[in-house]
């Protein structure tokens, strides 16, 4: 993963952050991206019939150079992607059982989990060599009593170190190889 500092360095509560997220739900592309960036530009907000958020000339710049600076991003994501049947070969290779997530639905691709596999094996290996328990496959929720309170995750989890009970790292993932 290659990080831009620049964006690194940028609060996660400045303006640009509720912008990015406003921009990404538009799902602007090619010449209504431009119309979109340029009124912009030029009108200083984004308006609803009752709210207005002033937008500074600054902050619409920043905007367009971490949207030219993340499509620039992704492309190079999208390059280094890997195929199911390349995963699976990496599980194999490193003697990581591979299990699937199946459906009812036998004409639906039967997808694995070679990515949860990775994972979990990297992390079995790594607390395995640190000579801490790690729970792989606990399907449940994670628990966390903390001095302001309870704390559950919101979804079942794929692994957590050392347990779910007060965990110091979790994981979810969500794999599918879609081909249907």
């Amino acid at each position: 993963m290659i990080r831009l500092e620049r964006y690194s360095k940028i609060p996660w509560n400045h303006d640009l952050w509720s912008l990015v997220r406003y921009f990404r739900a538009l799902r602007l592309k090619g010449k209504k991206l431009t119309e979109w960036l340029d009124d912009l530009g030029r009108g200083s907000s984004l308006s609803t019939q009752t709210n207005k958020f002033p937008v500074s000339s600054e902050l619409v710049e920043l905007l367009i150079a971490y949207i030219h600076d993340s499509s620039k991003l992704l492309n190079h994501a999208l390059v280094a992607l890997r195929t199911e049947n390349e995963a699976i070969k990496f599980c194999k290779d490193h003697r990581f059982v591979v299990g699937s997530t199946t459906t009812q639905n036998i004409s639906h691709h039967q997808s694995s989990k070679a990515l949860i596999s990775t994972v979990s094996g990297i992390a079995e290996k790594i607390c395995k060599s640190a000579g801490v328990s790690v729970d792989l496959n606990p399907q449940r929720r994670a628990i966390w009593f903390l001095e302001n309170g309870l704390h559950v995750s919101a979804r079942n989890l794929d692994g957590a170190i050392p347990s779910l009970f007060n965990p110091h790292t979790i994981w979810e993932i969500k794999e599918y190889w879609g081909k249907t």
